[in-house]
């Protein structure tokens, strides 16, 4: 049976021999990696991409860099694909809810989050590193909760290289059922692949207390804060 805690630094250390082909053809690296706190709680939000393989280099490179892991949330449609969901869990994350997410960030883990989640992995290229975030506001709450400092990566490359086919949605009701976690049809956009670069901003602190949580009008004015960073970040590194 999982708990929060089970994941295996064994086994990212596997999977980041396995994924070395792709650093290596996405020339991928990380900007700003020292504004990722070394101890203690942190959201780290992110854009999302519909090959969202940026969190897991990520992960890897911050635990061979700096001996500490990044831990992520699952959806919950996910569940049907079986030895997708155990090695995602292996590898530090967890079933997407409030009370996990909330657990980790007591426990002063660092906690990924793609904010826009599938509806914003599954855009099409007209969207490009466009923020989908209506409606989600659970990480500033969290944040408040926590006082756990938000830290903003911009990445760059990602969407640039896969060109979005199909959601899955048929192939994916076919083998798994309605409702299943879709994994998205796509194919390259390049012939030798865009370099994939994660700028990561500094720390963005609140100094409400942890009932401001309820205080909707400041949630609401707080997520337009740091998707207005965010933003301003990726429109900052496009083309460079």
């Amino acid at each position: 049976m999982h708990t929060i805690n089970s994941y295996s630094p064994k086994f990212i250390k596997l999977v980041s021999r396995l994924t070395r082909f792709l650093e290596i053809s996405l020339r991928f690296s990380v900007n700003g990696i020292d504004n990722i706190p070394t101890s203690g709680p942190a959201i780290l939000l992110m854009n999302h991409s519909a090959v969202a393989v940026d969190g897991m280099l990520l992960n890897v490179r911050f635990l061979k860099e700096k001996g500490r892991i990044i831990r992520s949330l699952i959806s919950k449609n996910m569940r049907r694909h079986i030895f997708l969901r155990e090695s995602v869990m292996l590898c530090g994350g967890v079933d997407a809810n409030a009370s996990n997410a909330l657990e980790l960030l007591k426990q002063g883990e660092l906690l990924l989050i793609y904010p826009g989640g599938p509806k914003e992995g599954l855009k099409d290229d007209k969207m490009r590193y466009k923020l989908i975030w209506d409606g989600e506001y659970g990480f500033i709450k969290l944040a408040l909760k926590t006082w756990a400092p938000v830290v903003p990566i911009a990445s760059i490359g990602l969407d640039e290289n896969f060109h979005l086919i199909s959601d899955g949605t048929f192939i994916n009701d076919l083998l798994f059922g309605p409702k299943a976690f879709l994994l998205p049809i796509f194919r390259p956009s390049r012939i030798i692949p865009k370099k994939v670069t994660l700028h990561v901003g500094e720390p963005i602190t609140f100094s409400h207390p942890p009932e401001a949580s309820k205080d909707k009008k400041l949630v609401h004015r707080l997520q337009q804060q740091v998707k207005d960073v965010l933003e301003e970040m990726i429109t900052q590194h496009i083309g460079q």
